[in-house]
């Protein structure tokens, strides 16, 4: 009984770092993006058409689960924008549905 007690501390440590670290790429992946667009000039060309905020929360469902897939999904935009502004506050309930229904699902 101890054992499995210990597993899942261990599991639910490792699924809250998983967490973090999906969110922090999800916040700083699209920050690149727009430095890379400002420098080369293409401003915001690049990151609306590779959207960039999507990517980890995908990989994150694919490669860890839907738990941990939905948590970085709806973490991802409210923790940008408490950052940067980014999304705007009129998108950030969409980004939040879209980006949790897509670590949901990517993680079935």
């Amino acid at each position: 009984m101890e054992h499995t007690i210990v597993r899942d501390k261990q599991s639910a440590a490792g699924a809250a770092l998983r967490i973090a670290l999906t969110v922090a790429a999800a916040v700083l992946l699209p920050q690149l993006f727009h430095a890379v667009g400002a420098i080369s000039g293409t401003g915001t060309a690049l990151g609306a058409a590779l959207l960039p905020m999507h990517i980890p929360v995908l990989l994150a469902g694919l490669l860890y689960g839907p738990v941990v897939g939905v948590a970085a999904g709806v973490l991802s935009p409210l923790l940008s924008a408490a950052v940067s502004d980014m999304p705007t506050a009129a998108l950030l309930p969409f980004m939040v549905l879209e980006l949790g229904v897509y670590g949901l699902t990517s993680g079935f």
